[in-house]
């Protein structure tokens, strides 16, 4: 899998949901993996319940879980912004 052809599409998502007024937040493996290479290559001193050298190998799964916040889920005016946005052909 290619992490880079996969990082562009969620730029592109989120490009896309920040068009609409929502934040997109990426969870699991993904989500996980993206924040421990922002760890690792700024290289903060920021506290971590797990020191850094007992850290796993960097690694994510192959699917995304993409978090919508409550007020994006209640509103349907949000999700047909949404739908539009990720579907401009119609």
């Amino acid at each position: 899998m290619s992490f880079d052809l996969f990082t562009r599409a969620l730029i592109e998502l989120e490009q896309a949901m920040t068009a609409c007024g929502v934040k997109l937040i990426i969870g699991g493996g993904y989500g996980l993996f993206l924040w421990q290479n922002l760890m690792v290559e700024t290289d903060t001193n920021a506290q971590t319940l797990i020191p850094r050298e007992a850290w796993c190998p960097q690694r994510a799964t192959a699917d995304s879980d993409i978090i919508l916040e409550t007020n994006i889920v209640a509103s349907i005016e949000h999700f047909q912004a949404i739908q539009k946005a990720l579907d401009p052909a119609e």
